[in-house]
């Protein structure tokens, strides 16, 4: 994987195809070298990425990685879209536009790049209830989220401490607190303490 790391995300392969293909190869080698799939930086690709390293308890490289490929990090001088708009793909390094991303909102990327920020949180909706398991950084001492869960406001704040636990409104809970502990009108108050 890092032989594929440039200053803004992973190409998706390198080197690109730089001759065109048979019949039978398909397109990919018919794009130009560092655009779309033949050898660019897509952001599908590095948000499954992304996920992966949270999901194999890696969140101090997800830390580091992250900001490479958010559309605000981007180099404003080739940037083509709005710093709050995430695109398709950044141009890869066999391009003379290296950097410059395409295509805003032409992607679906931002729902996976979501659930890798929620499994770093940790504060997850389950089907029996609301599940506490955070993954944050060593960078994150203490954060909070809110939520809201089955017409719930949830308010959950985690920090570092000795000893993994939760709390509902001061009381021990286990990790994953049943859907029925949340009363309608109720204030949801979740303290969380995280290894």
């Amino acid at each position: 994987v890092e032989t594929l790391a440039t200053p803004v995300g992973h190409l998706l392969l390198a080197p690109p195809y730089t001759r065109p293909s048979r019949a039978q190869v398909g397109r990919i080698a018919d794009i130009l070298p560092g655009q779309f799939e033949n050898g660019a930086i897509y952001t599908h690709g590095e948000s499954f990425y992304l996920y992966a390293l949270v999901r194999s308890g890696r969140s101090d490289k997800w830390y580091q990685e992250l900001p490479k490929t958010l559309p605000s990090r981007l180099v404003p001088d080739i940037a083509t879209g709005p710093p709050h708009q995430q695109s398709n793909f950044a141009v890869g390094p066999a391009h003379p536009s290296f950097g410059m991303n395409l295509f805003s909102n032409f992607t679906g990327s931002l729902a996976w790049y979501r659930r890798g920020i929620e499994a770093v949180a940790g504060v997850l909706a389950d089907l029996s209830g609301l599940r506490i398991d955070p993954k944050p950084p060593t960078a994150w001492d203490a954060y909070r989220v809110v939520k809201n869960f089955r017409g719930f406001r949830v308010d959950v704040g985690l920090r570092r401490g000795d000893k993994f636990s939760v709390k509902l409104n001061s009381e021990e809970v286990p990790s994953l607190i049943p859907a029925e502990r949340f009363k309608a009108g109720a204030e949801c108050r979740i303290d969380v303490t995280y290894t």
